[in-house]
């Protein structure tokens, strides 16, 4: 388990939902980055930015685990703020991540599929938190960082699709 040498403009990596996944998942991204010259700053920032998110939230609040921050009431009701999955599983379970990016002329794309409880998502009410809450900004983030966001839950886990179009070149 563990990153993957970049294939041309695109990555695949697995691994358990963990921040250290999140931090493999960025660090192999740079690495896609190099091979994808005409992907412009911004688009990359952006791009980057949304995955963080995604991975982030499935890492912090998919494994349901007794005081974990997914457990507890309050954060229940962030997440519910922010879209993620209210009320998590009591039970501990390991999530798995299985993540793949690619870069062509047109777009970033990103397929992530987990294997956390499904995740109940109300996009209709899922806007940018207050200056003054701690939490409950990420999916509002990652609405406004890409073209396309797709959110699909099973019982076996979640699958998110990300979409950016490529600002053109000039």
């Amino acid at each position: 388990m563990g990153a993957e040498p970049p294939l041309g403009n695109t990555l695949e990596l697995r691994g358990p939902a963990d921040l250290a996944f999140v931090d493999r998942a960025l660090d192999a991204l740079e690495a896609l980055w190099l091979d994808a010259e005409h992907v412009s700053p911004i688009d990359q920032t952006m791009f980057a930015l949304a995955l963080s998110e995604i991975l982030t939230n499935i890492a912090t609040h998919g494994t349901g685990e007794a005081g974990s921050p997914a457990d507890s009431a309050e954060s229940r009701a962030d997440s519910a703020a922010d879209g993620a999955a209210a009320g998590a599983s009591p039970e501990p379970r390991d999530v798995e991540i299985e993540l793949r990016i690619e870069a062509d002329q047109r777009a970033l794309t990103a397929t992530i599929r987990d294997t956390a409880a499904p995740a109940s998502i109300v996009w209709g009410e899922v806007e940018m938190a207050s200056t003054e809450a701690e939490s409950g900004r990420g999916l509002a983030l990652v609405r406004a960082a890409l073209d396309e966001v797709e959110h699909t839950a099973t019982s076996q886990g979640n699958t998110w699709r990300l979409r950016r179009s490529i600002a053109p070149e000039g």
